[in-house]
């Protein structure tokens, strides 16, 4: 649904913006009897609607706690201070660090591991795939799903962070150092992912390639694409290739 929001006067023209999704007032219920509301802002532009929401959320269940996490909420870069955007607009707690390691925490109301880096990513735990709805598990990143491509759609995230640093790039400066799961690791979630029937993968990587500058990293690289191809998956690279 589109939802019109606001007009913006951009140069002497006339922009109306829209919000496209769940309309926040069909929320409401969810949000009546809600403890907590976790929220992840990955992208910038996505902001401004994530600070309306908790906004929202407030004027609906003013005890309700609303926790933020992702890339774009983790920047705190020189004049760059998301958190203080986040807080500034109702959240409760703007997390930074591995959401494996600093969420828990977050949940006992316990002082959370700020920046907290999880170092070994064989050790990200496997999605809850039994408490989620697969059939609204349908869209992707790029559009309409070609002919032969089926949903559920599902995320696939083997690594996190980059080797390189680039200035017009937050990851190096929040993710951390690189780290990446092993081949074995992979296709552990593969199965996983198969046996509720899944076939078709978003890739949200951020830096795929960055495995090619540890010995094997190629051959690693390759034989993850074999075992995908093998176990007959289709997959999107939503994010994380490099020419």
């Amino acid at each position: 649904t589109e939802t019109h929001y606001k007009t913006i006067d951009y140069g002497g023209k006339l922009l109306d913006a829209f919000r496209v999704g769940l309309p926040f007032e069909d929320a409401a219920p969810e949000i009546e009897w809600a403890d907590t509301i976790l929220l992840t802002s990955n992208f910038t532009q996505e902001a401004g609607v994530v600070a309306d929401f908790i906004s929202f959320a407030k004027s609906v269940n003013p005890g309700v706690r609303c926790i933020v996490g992702g890339s774009d909420a983790m920047v705190q870069r020189g004049e760059v201070d998301r958190h203080r955007y986040y807080y500034e607009h109702g959240a409760d707690f703007v997390g930074g660090g591995d959401g494996e390691t600093v969420l828990p925490a977050v949940l006992r109301a316990a002082t959370p591991p700020q920046q907290s880096i999880l170092t070994d990513f064989n050790e990200v735990p496997l999605p809850a795939l039994h408490h989620a709805n697969l059939s609204l598990y349908v869209e992707s990143h790029e559009g309409g799903l070609p002919d032969g491509v089926h949903p559920p759609l599902m995320y696939l995230e083997t690594s996190r962070g980059c080797r390189q640093s680039c200035d017009f790039c937050s990851t190096p400066f929040t993710k951390g150092r690189y780290r990446y799961m092993d081949v074995d690791r992979i296709g552990e979630i593969l199965q996983y992912y198969r046996s509720y029937g899944i076939r078709t993968l978003l890739l949200i990587e951020d830096n795929i390639l960055s495995r090619l500058d540890f010995p094997g990293g190629r051959e690693a690289v390759l034989e993850w694409f074999r075992t995908m191809h093998r176990e007959g998956f289709l997959w999107e690279f939503a994010n994380g290739v490099e020419i």
